[in-house]
């Protein structure tokens, strides 16, 4: 009887520290586990976040020249007979090729649009940020406004300018581009953020 009892409680005690040894080989797999799944996750959080990030830039950048692009058109054909619609014409021509963009548009000194495709609307912009801004300095960096309503568009918009000068350096004009603010939901719906 004794040498069955000590069978059995040897027998148990082997039970018991191959359940132990299965329980912290489980634990240490868990643990690998979710420390894989959390690198895996940041990794894609990281590539997501760059590719968003190299997007916007690009598309920033196709803005910045194209917007360049009109103050150099704006100053060659403005002189000109029939400028404005050499003008308006290259404004038809240039949006389609940068798909972020709904219109590319030109104010005059005073705020009003002079330059623009497709809307008969008369708008003064003299009250704007962004146009406040580029009237009052003389620096030609692009500046981008915080979301707004667009008097033309009637929908929430993000306008990309730059300030145009005469050749005295004095302050000529603003020449800007709106995006929809929906443009962005269709650039992040691109990536797998589920």
């Amino acid at each position: 009887m004794n040498a069955s009892y000590n069978t059995r409680m040897l027998l148990i005690t082997g039970l018991v520290c191959i359940n132990i040894l299965v329980l912290a080989l489980s634990g240490y797999s868990l643990l690998i586990s979710h420390q894989q799944y959390k690198f895996r996750a940041q990794t894609l959080t990281q590539n997501i976040a760059s590719a968003v990030d190299q997007n916007l830039s690009s598309s920033i950048e196709k803005i910045d020249i194209s917007l360049r692009a009109v103050i150099d058109k704006v100053e060659y054909d403005a002189v000109k007979s029939g400028g404005k619609q050499n003008i308006e014409g290259f404004l038809d021509r240039l949006v389609p090729h940068i798909p972020e963009l709904e219109a590319i548009r030109v104010t005059n000194q005073d705020g009003l649009v002079i330059y623009e495709k497709g809307s008969s609307k008369a708008v003064n912009l003299s009250d704007r940020d962004y146009f406040i801004y580029h009237r009052d300095n003389k620096d030609d960096h692009l500046r981008i406004s915080k979301p707004l309503w667009g008097r033309i568009t009637n929908h929430y918009i993000l306008v990309f300018s730059h300030r145009y000068s005469h050749q005295d350096g004095s302050f000529a004009a603003v020449v800007y581009a709106t995006v929809c603010l929906a443009y962005f939901n269709k650039l992040l719906s691109r990536f797998d953020l589920g």
